[in-house]
């Protein structure tokens, strides 16, 4: 099932359409408590194959899913569309997404992921859903190994020991977010203060957020951004923005009841592009934490701790190995002139699979 999942939204191409088609006159719908959070989770992702919605609710793929699904696209709940296709080309497997009347409706049960403005995006082409199917897929591949890891069966949405946010509900608004009361003792910082340096404030919406309890009892988040672009260059800003936040943001924000402060993995597409976005973070990771008058190079680099490169291949197979920047910023090191060594990426590891025991 695993391999299923990863493999969800790959190679969709710049193709046609095929949209479901609803009866003349809706069947009533009776909805339920796995309905609401279905729906909640496309509004929150965007879009998802039938095998990642099988999967999240139900546990397996079978007929109660299938009936399930048609019930609440002809209920008008949900869009289903895939890859238009000649006849002999066999076909593709649905692709669901939130309509107007199924956001009003989580809107009025309280389950929506936020409280803006949704419309189903104008589409003329199924390749624009590629990503945020790649996305919902690998999450929930993410969410199957560490099941079963822990030793759990059922609907990966409960059986999962993390829960998973989308670029909804996962949103960072620095102009928004409030404090959390029952923040941790964590996210004070006591007599130190922030360096900012080139990191920046900004909007962040990670493309998805995984947020448990690890084995030591310590409440933590991993957050993960996909990167499509395959071009360091167009990441930068997000850097900056994402430095800032693990090092102060966090701390004024609802994050602010976490033990540990917030990851972040950046995804790239394959291992080629690895040693180059490590490059572009090592020049933008650059804020710290240390006393007011203290040296920089004696401060801590949150943000060079906390971000670790890795593929998607590497997800799916289990491989825990992540690149992250050297340990100081380049003009410390070359301040110090501690050799070629020093600008060497790390190798480290997080393993997703074991990380966490609870959501």
């Amino acid at each position: 099932m695993i391999e299923q999942l990863g493999t969800a939204g790959m190679g969709l191409g710049a193709v046609g359409i095929q949209w479901g088609r609803r009866p003349a006159v809706p069947p009533a719908c009776r909805l339920t408590r796995r309905d609401l959070r279905l729906l909640g989770f496309l509004h929150d992702f965007g879009y998802a194959t039938t095998r990642i919605l099988a999967a999240l609710f139900w546990g397996r793929m079978g007929t109660a899913t299938h009936e399930r699904l048609k019930l609440l696209h002809d209920a008008g709940m949900v869009d289903k569309l895939r890859p238009r296709v000649g006849r002999d080309d066999g076909s593709h497997e649905w692709i669901y997404r939130l309509t107007a009347l199924g956001w009003r409706t989580i809107l009025d049960a309280g389950v929506a992921a936020d409280g803006e403005d949704y419309a189903p995006a104008e589409l003329s082409s199924i390749a624009y859903v590629e990503h945020d199917v790649q996305v919902a897929g690998l999450v929930t591949a993410l969410a199957a190994r560490a099941a079963r890891a822990a030793g759990r069966e059922g609907p990966l949405i409960d059986a999962a020991p993390f829960r998973m946010l989308g670029p909804r509900s996962g949103a960072v608004d620095p102009r928004r977010e409030v404090r959390a009361d029952d923040a941790s003792a964590a996210s004070d910082l006591g007599e130190r203060c922030v360096h900012h340096e080139a990191s920046a404030p900004g909007v962040l919406k990670p493309d998805a957020t995984l947020v448990g309890v690890t084995a030591g009892g310590e409440r933590t988040a991993v957050m993960l951004e996909y990167d499509r672009t395959r071009r360091a260059s167009k990441q930068l800003t997000r850097l900056r923005r994402y430095d800032h936040f693990l090092t102060a943001g966090w701390r004024e924000s609802r994050y602010a009841t976490l033990d540990v402060e917030p990851a972040l993995l950046v995804v790239c597409s394959d291992e080629r592009q690895l040693p180059t976005f490590v490059r572009a973070a090592d020049h933008e990771l650059t804020a710290w934490i240390g006393r007011p008058q203290s040296d920089r190079s004696n401060g801590e680099h949150v943000g060079r701790e906390q971000v670790g490169f890795t593929t998607r291949e590497r997800l799916l197979a289990g491989d825990s190995r992540l690149l992250q920047v050297p340990f100081l910023p380049p003009p410390i090191r070359r301040g110090r002139s501690t050799g070629d060594l020093a600008a060497v990426p790390r190798e480290t590891s997080l393993s997703l699979d074991v990380l966490f025991v609870a959501a």
